[in-house]
């Protein structure tokens, strides 16, 4: 039981009391009508069911600003006793929140908003927008066009993508969302396989870091507050994203630091793309979307030992993850640290996308970066931290003399070529 009503109930209790000792007049029926309406109000938009707690919250509201506007009438006629003077000021406390929940109602009968069906029979979700009709690119496509941003790491996108296949074909359950755990060591790819698959598909990403959700109390940011919390007015983060982005790339960042009670709300959107949040029992339908799930999990065994292996499920949930959560993921993919071959690849790929990104934006119409710079590159780089890693090396080796250089230049040139000699790396601009 929430803060407000904890104080409700006191105050439904209060002018009960009252109406016992002072008689049953008009005012305090009311008045205790009135209370005792407030205690059960926030319940009418959870337990019940969809249709009847619309109809009840209504209703509620409807006797609720009744009783509020006809009870200083009798109370003032028939002459206030001291206790009605504090129930009085009490009742103007909710008065503009209900008048607000009324008119939103109100708006809500005189323009609906529209209605997809998103799910199977039955199942619809109000949005506060129109959802247009849209088409993934041919799987073939984006798999490749994923595989040549993610260095090295062909199997797990491998993996992913036949999951992603067989959601198209119609080999999966109607209204399941697919869903992915990618696993690894950090720096191998994982949050970069998800932003190259929302570019890759036209859809946007939505990203979640879990340690922010990892204590009790933070929990309600994402899934919403029970009724009589504070912060139950609105609904949760996830609910909000999930109807603007029913076709969105939904990425839970570190799951293993969230805390347990995230993972209830989540088995029903893994397993029937349906997701309540708890402030409102709100209900969103995106059997489209596509969850994907990092983890850390299993990192050190994934470097040391060379892979992960086989019986990922069994093995996650011994390291502590809810077998009924894992049992509905789709795929499981194991992102393995780069071999030496895939972060040279890397390592000249983030080099040249760095010049390059550079040049475009000060106006540098050519950019050509020497294939000996890369060695030195790898040579600073801490390969427990993969892909991170590599970024602060380049850092460290090229923008240094190129910032030189180009303020050198005063700011202006047309061609830049990045260069190794010895064990320096030199930048010339013309």
């Amino acid at each position: 039981m929430g803060v407000v009503t904890a104080v409700n109930l006191l105050l439904a209790l209060s002018a009960t009391y009252l109406g016992v000792k002072e008689g049953w007049s008009f005012g305090n029926v009311l008045a205790a009508l009135y209370f005792w309406g407030a205690v059960a109000y926030p319940y009418t938009r959870r337990s019940w069911p969809r249709r009847a707690s619309e109809v009840a919250r209504g209703l509620s509201l409807g006797v609720l600003l009744v009783a509020l506007a006809l009870i200083p009438y009798f109370y003032f006629r028939e002459g206030l006793v001291g206790p009605q003077y504090l129930l009085l000021l009490f009742m103007a406390f909710p008065t503009a929140g209900y008048w607000s929940e009324a008119t939103e109602v109100l708006l809500a009968r005189l323009f609906r908003r529209r209605v997809l069906a998103l799910g199977g029979a039955g199942e619809r979700v109000e949005v506060s927008r129109p959802v247009e009709e849209a088409k993934d690119p041919p799987l073939e496509e984006v798999e490749a066009r994923v595989k040549a941003r993610v260095v090295g790491q062909d199997e797990a996108i491998g993996a992913v993508f036949r999951g992603l296949k067989r959601k198209a074909a119609g080999l999966t359950r109607p209204g399941k969302p697919f869903s992915a755990l990618l696993l690894g060591p950090t720096g191998t790819g994982k949050t970069e396989f998800a932003k190259a698959l929302a570019e890759a598909t036209g859809r946007p990403l939505v990203r979640y870091d879990m340690n922010q959700y990892g204590q009790d109390h933070t929990v309600a940011g994402l899934v919403g507050s029970p009724p009589g919390y504070i912060g139950s007015e609105e609904p949760g983060k996830l609910y909000r994203d999930l109807v603007a982005h029913p076709r969105g790339v939904f990425l839970f960042d570190e799951m293993e630091k969230a805390h347990p009670r995230v993972f209830d709300p989540l088995i029903q959107l893994l397993d029937e793309g349906r997701f309540q949040e708890l402030s409102r029992s709100l209900v969103v339908v995106a059997p489209e979307v596509i969850l994907l799930f990092t983890s850390n999990l299993m990192a050190e065994e994934a470097f040391y030992g060379g892979g992960l292996g086989e019986n990922l499920r069994e093995r996650l949930v011994q390291k502590g993850l809810r077998p009924e959560w894992v049992n509905r993921l789709d795929v499981i993919a194991a992102f393995k640290p780069f071999s030496g071959e895939a972060l040279e690849r890397l390592a000249a790929k983030v080099v040249r996308d760095y010049v390059e990104g550079w040049a475009r934006r000060a106006g540098v119409r050519e950019a050509r970066v020497d294939e000996g710079v890369v060695p030195l590159i790898l040579g600073r780089v801490d390969t427990r931290f993969g892909a991170r890693d590599l970024q602060r090396a380049v850092e460290e080796l090229v923008a240094d003399p190129l910032a030189e250089a180009y303020l050198r230049a005063g700011g202006k040139a047309r061609r830049v070529e990045v260069l190794r000699r010895g064990s320096e790396v030199v930048v010339v601009l013309e």
